[in-house]
């Protein structure tokens, strides 16, 4: 696919700062692909700067698979991310434009814990994926108690099938209804991914 010539085009006096700052929050053991496929892609699209948000001891996988992205090292459990380690998360917001969190979390307690109060309690732009959609699915709530005003969600069919505790056959049958539906009562944006991706 080639893109027009002013996708590419940056202006001579700008630096990296200028074009956006992007944090990544997700990894566990075995599930430590999903970020960086997530930050590299970041990084293709134009961000200026990626953070990734990973679990302490997973550190090394990231260090050697990201040559550009920041990591910020998280409290963990086993591996898996803390919701301690909210505050960190935190500290360092006042900088990024945007946070998406999900990317190979898994679902360990406490990590579910975390991702539940960073959508809750965080203002920034979010985008939700993968385990963070899952433990949502438990806590839907949380989507209207949410402070930020802007929210996408990206479920496959599974995932958008825990959500509204609708059977995947009978979404089939009326996708476009469902999604616009569930967007309205949440108020956000919904992209059903698939075969033939809605939004």
């Amino acid at each position: 696919m080639r893109l027009p010539v002013q996708l590419y085009r940056r202006k001579s006096d700008t630096h990296k700062g200028d074009y956006g700052y992007v944090f990544i929050l997700g990894g566990s053991r075995g599930l430590t692909g999903a970020v960086c496929l997530a930050a590299q892609a970041c990084l293709r699209i134009g961000a200026g700067l990626v953070k990734v948000g990973v679990p302490f001891s997973l550190n090394n996988i990231f260090e050697t698979k990201l040559t550009e992205a920041i990591t910020l090292l998280l409290k963990e459990i086993k591996g898996n991310l803390s919701v301690s380690a909210f505050e960190q998360i935190k500290g360092i917001l006042s900088k990024i434009d945007v946070v998406a969190l999900g990317c190979g979390v898994g679902l360990y307690p406490s990590t579910k814990k975390l991702m539940l109060k960073i959508i809750k309690e965080i203002d920034k732009p979010l985008i939700v994926d993968a385990d963070a959609i899952n433990a949502l699915a438990e806590n839907l709530e949380v989507l209207k108690k949410r402070k930020s005003k802007n929210l996408i969600l990206t479920p496959h069919l599974k995932e958008f099938s825990r959500l509204i505790k609708v059977d995947i056959e009978e979404i089939k049958k009326k996708r476009k209804f469902l999604v616009k539906e569930f967007a309205f009562k949440y108020n956000l944006i919904l992209v059903l991914k698939g075969y033939r991706t809605l939004v």
